[in-house]
């Protein structure tokens, strides 16, 4: 995908510069920085209630905030182990028919 970002003179300066540094095309490092950027973005609920967890005395509003994560962490296991079992369902399917065919 082929995507135009405009940058301030500053942030395109230090771009081409880490991108020099690193040896690699400014249009790589500018993709593998969106990438980490997504993937932390992704992962920091979870970083969140990690944090939470570790602390030992919540406030009450921590607390509330520990069962909110936890309860959203829980409804995206349910439905990835959903969609698991749907996968398995479907595959034991194919199997069966390969076998009586």
């Amino acid at each position: 995908m082929t995507l135009k970002i405009d940058l301030d003179s500053e942030t395109q300066k230090s771009l081409e510069l880490e991108a020099i540094r690193k040896g690699v095309e400014v249009e790589d490092l500018a993709a593998q920085l969106v990438a980490r950027a997504l993937s932390t973005e992704q992962h920091a609920p979870n970083i969140r209630r990690e944090e939470l967890l570790r602390k030992k005395n919540l406030s009450s509003a921590e607390r509330e905030e520990l069962d909110q994560l936890q309860l959203e962490a829980d409804q995206k296991l349910e439905q990835l182990d959903l969609e698991r079992r749907d996968e398995v369902e479907r595959m034991e399917k194919e199997v069966e028919a390969i076998l009586n065919s």
